[in-house]
């Protein structure tokens, strides 16, 4: 659970929250978007607000008990293997059919719920069209077009924003990440789990590694060892993409520096870009760019030698 990823959420946090001081709550939400943005996090600050006695204090006992999934009147479904089977819901049927074991709203977050099964969404609907009072449900979405229409038209639905890579940065670093690993991670995945295990696959650190030496290139000679090196660590297209990618925010960067920007986007870099700017001239700057746009372009929509690229990259860069 990461609460720092609300941060890019103000504007639905306050929305739930002025719902909830005015008695306007909704029965039932669906929050939709990306994954990794949020939605679960939001989902429990809702069941913490509802606790709250308009002082929300996410150090409570209470808060703590819902953030870890350990609160009685709190039930959170996650996907059984690939989908939410209809048991999983009747489970929850039978939980609420039952007196409560401490007084309170009850709260039930479906996660991924786009992956429930026709049969599974039915019986969900069942519990929707007949909400008890104190109760609210949340289903957290990827695409809610994976949702029966009859379960839409009786949710009210938030869309999240995508994750500014500036706030996913901070989260990673606090879950100890090194800062140039986190500059890097946080523009190749918006979800911090799957960021998280990027941070621990070889292949990836080792082309961390070889975007850091990017920047040692001084001469010819530089430049022959570091593309060699690169068409030995790097054999397949999606890698060499995702290194693409990273190359294009760098010479982005170096054209807000030429515009006078000071807020480039790879902050934990901006010694490093700012020296290969001086290295450059803004006419250069510009056609290495173009590029890079043109070849990832190629290397998304054919099949194209991943070699071959690198040798492209080492006659158009440098």
């Amino acid at each position: 659970m990461n609460l720092d990823l609300l941060e890019n959420q103000k504007n639905l946090v306050d929305f739930i929250t002025n719902a909830y001081s005015k008695d306007r709550l909704t029965h039932a939400y669906i929050f939709e978007g990306k994954k990794g943005v949020g939605k679960n996090e939001l989902a429990h600050l809702f069941a913490c607000l509802l606790y709250s006695n308009n002082k929300l204090d996410l150090n409570s006992q209470t808060s703590k008990q819902i953030l870890s999934d350990e609160h009685f009147n709190v039930f959170t479904i996650y996907p059984d293997g690939k989908n939410i089977k209809k048991d999983q819901i009747e489970s929850l049927h039978n939980e609420f059919s039952k007196t409560s074991q401490i007084d309170g709203p009850r709260v039930y977050i479906i996660n991924d719920a786009d992956k429930m099964n026709v049969q599974s969404q039915n019986s969900l609907l069942k519990f929707i069209e007949e909400p008890q009072k104190g109760v609210y449900g949340i289903l957290c979405t990827t695409n809610a077009k994976g949702l029966l229409p009859t379960i839409l038209s009786r949710c009210q639905i938030l869309r999240f924003n995508e994750l500014d890579p500036r706030i996913l940065e901070k989260a990673l670093i606090k879950n100890g990440v090194t800062k140039e690993a986190a500059c890097l991670l946080s523009y190749l995945t918006s979800d911090i789990d799957n960021a998280l295990e990027l941070n621990n696959d070889i292949k990836i650190l080792n082309m961390f590694k070889m975007f850091n030496s990017f920047f040692n290139i001084k001469n010819d000679k530089d430049i022959v060892k570091y593309f060699n090196e690169l068409s030995r660590l790097i054999t397949d297209s999606a890698m060499l993409l995702d290194f693409i990618k990273l190359l294009i925010i760098v010479y982005e960067d170096i054209l807000y520096l030429y515009n006078g920007s000071i807020n480039i986007k790879l902050s934990a870099y901006a010694a490093k870009i700012n020296k290969l700017s001086e290295r450059l001239t803004l006419t250069k700057a510009m056609k290495s760019i173009d590029y890079l746009y043109d070849t990832s372009k190629k290397l998304s929509v054919s099949n194209v030698s991943v070699r071959n690229v690198i040798t492209g990259l080492m006659f158009n860069l440098m």
